[in-house]
């Protein structure tokens, strides 16, 4: 708990001023740094990519005060598009092999 209270603190004399000492809370004692670092790290939860994850009623509240939505809702989706194919494949590579047992692992 004394880690997040130090992540999320305002003042900062309060704070983590290094990711040395983020490293060295013990809180975060059993997570493996390198494989972090390297992306060797599957994640905990992935979203399902045929599944809606926001509300709707953002997108539609967008739509209205947008004076252009759709042009813009067209280049954020090519954008995600994009993104998401680009991640795909990196995550396909630094997946971790048979026996890899994660962060705490």
């Amino acid at each position: 708990m004394q880690a997040w209270l130090q992540l999320l603190t305002v003042n900062p004399e309060h704070r983590f001023s290094s990711l040395r000492e983020v490293q060295a809370a013990p809180a975060l004692a059993g997570v493996q740094w390198d494989h972090l670092s390297e992306k060797r790290v599957e994640p905990g939860f992935v979203p399902n990519k045929g599944r809606l994850h926001c509300d709707p009623t953002f997108e539609l509240e967008e739509m209205i005060l947008e004076s252009r939505p759709l042009h813009k809702k067209k280049k954020r989706l090519a954008k995600n598009k994009s993104r998401d194919s680009s991640r795909d494949s990196s995550q396909s590579v630094s997946a971790g092999g048979p026996g890899h047992r994660g962060v705490l692992g």
